[in-house]
């Protein structure tokens, strides 16, 4: 019984370690395209 639990336990932990890493990638990605978008502003921006 307590082993059982400690498995339910071990897999609800992975799959929450796996969602923040999906977060960070998700909010990594968007930090990158921000400053991807940024960037070509600026550099129309420039050449204007």
């Amino acid at each position: 019984m307590f082993f059982k639990t400690f498995f339910n336990l071990k897999l609800l932990f992975k799959t929450i370690s796996s969602f923040i890493k999906i977060e960070t990638n998700s909010k990594n990605i968007g930090l990158i395209l921000k400053t991807l978008s940024s960037y070509k502003v600026f550099k129309s921006n420039n050449f204007s």
